[in-house]
């Protein structure tokens, strides 16, 4: 995930925890944090055509705790543990949200740990009746240059922020019935054409697109379909391509 994961209406997120209190409190691994005059906090950065949430688990020698669910939305970053890790492993599993139907990516890590569906913090490998087993898969965090340690999730398509960004754009435009494919992350007449058309529709300004909260604007939008025209919903979980045809009753 320092590269290629292998892997997500705004919800309560959690927020950053610190490792001291959080380990402390649950498992008592006190040699997770080192000492140092410069915090370096752990970050998630998003370079997929989704919104997704993450959640993170540390394992040291044979202590094991996960915390989620924290969003991130595409070509953007998210601090999900503050303070210096010096944990055994450090693991994370991601989810797109239920408006894109099953995960964009397979989740083949070979951690299976505990998460709920909602806001969590879990203290061991057991899960209770109230939590999943998951997988998570083991990532090796790379220095950035103010001095933060961060992991990227990616796709195949390997964008930049700026491609990642446009990319989940159009996804979006495109499961709320408008025409912007493909979904390339290259900007083009079809896309700002249906970008257009979406922010008319909605309301919006011309540069509502720029603004930090438009992800949820566009959820939003996709989760309260328009009253009339016709909405077709895959609650599998396979991909699967569909057409459809109308009769005027001529011939």
């Amino acid at each position: 995930m320092t590269a290629h994961p292998v892997i997500a209406s705004k919800a309560k997120q959690s927020t950053p925890f610190k490792l001291d209190c959080f380990v402390a409190a649950l498992l008592a691994m006190t040699t997770l944090l080192v000492a140092s005059p410069a915090r370096a906090d752990l970050k998630i950065c998003n370079r997929m055509s989704y919104v997704v949430e993450a959640a993170i688990g540390i394992e040291d020698r044979t202590a094991t705790a996960t915390r989620g669910w924290f969003r991130i939305d595409p070509a953007s970053c998210r601090v999900v543990a503050q303070g210096s890790i010096t944990a055994d492993r450090i693991l994370l599993h991601a989810r797109s949200l239920p408006v894109y139907g099953a995960s964009p990516a397979p989740q083949n890590g070979t951690d299976n740990l505990c998460v709920s569906a909602k806001d969590f913090t879990i203290a061991g490998r057991q899960c209770n009746s109230s939590q999943t087993s998951v997988p998570f898969t083991e990532i090796k965090p790379s220095t950035s240059e103010d001095g933060h340690q961060v992991a990227y999730l990616a796709e195949g398509a390997e964008y930049d922020d700026e491609q990642a960004r446009l990319a989940a754009i159009q996804r979006l435009l495109v499961i709320a019935g408008y025409d912007a494919a493909p979904i390339d992350g290259v900007d083009g007449p079809k896309t700002q054409n249906a970008l257009a058309a979406f922010l008319k529709a909605r309301g919006l300004a011309a540069n509502a697109a720029e603004a930090p909260g438009f992800f949820d604007a566009m959820i939003a939008a996709v989760e309260s379909p328009s009253a009339t025209g016709l909405t077709w919903c895959n609650d599998t979980p396979y991909r699967v391509m569909a057409s459809i045809a109308t009769d005027d009753g001529k011939r």
